[in-house]
């Protein structure tokens, strides 16, 4: 039922219940993707949420940071470069990052997903607060993470996925 409503929240981006994958709150699906995802790199801009390297390291798998600019900004080409270098198999954006606050410009995660073959995770914890978000972006490497802490349920500890089928039924 669960599944059915949050689908239905999204209806209007052409999703069911099937894009749907519900968590313990957002770090069980950290954990879930990590595990699922083959085990190479994960890659992250430094500074972000630290739950993605922790879950990482916990489980064993090499890390590698993608530092920011003085101005916090993100660079693609950069970010795109250490996860070749690195053979990452999975990345995490934050989307606004989480500690700096910064929305990263719809060119840069674009730039992004369209040259790291790995799955991307557009974590969209803070998505009350901001102006954009990247669904339209969901592709079979391209995931949306969402949570209900940030709108006054922290306590449900529920958290949940977009993606596509395949990649959710996976």
């Amino acid at each position: 039922k669960v599944l059915e409503r949050l689908a239905n929240l999204h209806a209007q981006d052409g999703l069911a219940a099937e894009n749907v994958l519900l968590g313990n709150g957002s770090d069980e699906i950290i954990q879930m993707l990590l595990m699922a995802a083959d085990n190479n790199a994960c890659v992250m801009p430094q500074p972000t949420f630290t739950m993605y390297e922790l879950i990482s390291r916990w489980l064993k798998r090499p890390v590698a940071s993608v530092p920011l600019d003085k101005d916090f900004s993100l660079n693609a080409e950069g970010f795109v470069r250490v996860c070749a270098r690195e053979k990452a198999s999975i990345a995490f954006l934050a989307c606004p990052n989480n500690p700096t606050g910064n929305m990263w410009p719809r060119s840069t995660i674009t730039q992004i997903a369209e040259n790291f073959r790995g799955l991307l995770v557009i974590d969209e914890a803070y998505r009350p607060f901001a102006d954009d978000t990247f669904v339209d972006m969901l592709s079979p490497n391209v995931l949306i993470l969402r949570t209900f802490s940030k709108l006054g349920m922290a306590g449900l500890r529920l958290g949940y996925l977009l993606g596509h089928p395949e990649t959710i039924a996976h």
